[in-house]
C-alpha cells in the first residue's frame, strides 16, 4: 500500500487502468524482463507486442479495442513482470481506480476541513463583535463623544428608513452619541447618521444606512 494525493492506494489488479486511453512506455529493462518471462526472444516480442510512439516503445493496443496487449481475461498477462510504467501508476488521484480504498478517511477530512473552517468564522466574529462593543465603549466614555441632553418628547425613529430629520439642536438627540463632529450613532441600535448644521443653526441629521446595510439615498 501507498500514499498518493493523500489517500491510500493499493492495487487490487482488476485491469481497469490497463483498458484506459494512453500508452505504456517500455525501457530497455521492461522489454528483457517481459521477453524472458514469456519465453521468447526480444526481437519478436517487439515485432508481436510493441510499436513506436514518437521514437519511443510502448505497449500494443489489442485489435479495436484500448485494452493493452498484455490483458489477459481482466488481469495482466505478465503482472509481477509489467512494465515499470505500471508498478509506478499511479502518480495521482482518480477516482475511476478502485484501488483507492480511504473514501471514508476522505469524507472525515472534509469534514474536519468543514469544522476548521467554521471555527475560524466563528472566531473572526467574536472578534469583530469584540471590537464592535470596544469602540462603541470608547464612544461612551469619551467626553467629546456624549450627546448630553433632555430627551426629545415624540424622538427620531432609529428604525425608520427616512432621509433627513430636522431638530432645533444636538442637545434635543439625548439617544444618540457623538462618534465625531459630522457623525452620530444611535446608542440603541448603533446605526450611524451624519450631522448637517446650517447657517441659522438649525440642526439636520440623516441616516447613512438602511435596516439591510445599505446606504440610502437622498
Amino acid at each position: 500500500m501507498k500514499t498518493v494525493d493523500g489517500r491510500n492506494f493499493e492495487c487490487n489488479q482488476c485491469g481497469a487502468c490497463c483498458r484506459w486511453q494512453g500508452k505504456v512506455f517500455l525501457t530497455p529493462e521492461d522489454i528483457g524482463k517481459i521477453a524472458l518471462h514469456m519465453g521468447i526472444e526480444i526481437g519478436k516480442f517487439l515485432e508481436k507486442y510493441t510499436e513506436n510512439y514518437g521514437g519511443s516503445t510502448v505497449l500494443r493496443n489489442k485489435e479495436e479495442s484500448q485494452d493493452c496487449v498484455m490483458m489477459d481475461g481482466d488481469k495482466c498477462g505478465v503482472w509481477g513482470h509489467h512494465p515499470k510504467q505500471c508498478d509506478e501508476w499511479p502518480k495521482k488521484f482518480d477516482k475511476r481506480c478502485p484501488g483507492f480504498t480511504n473514501d471514508g478517511e476522505d469524507r472525515m477530512d472534509f469534514k474536519q476541513a468543514v469544522e476548521r473552517v467554521n471555527s475560524k468564522l466563528s472566531a473572526m466574529q467574536q472578534m469583530e463583535t469584540s471590537t464592535s462593543d470596544q469602540f462603541y465603549k470608547g464612544l461612551m466614555a469619551g467626553s467629546e463623544a456624549m450627546v448630553t441632553s433632555k430627551a426629545l418628547a415624540g424622538g427620531v425613529d432609529p428604525y425608520a428608513i427616512s432621509t433627513q430629520v430636522k431638530v432645533a439642536s444636538i442637545d434635543d438627540l439625548f439617544a444618540f452619541h457623538r462618534a465625531s463632529k459630522d457623525h452620530l450613532i444611535h446608542k440603541s441600535t448603533r446605526d450611524l447618521w451624519s450631522i448637517d448644521t446650517d447657517k441659522d443653526g438649525g440642526v439636520t441629521i440623516t441616516r447613512l444606512f438602511d435596516n439591510d446595510g445599505e446606504p440610502i439615498k437622498g
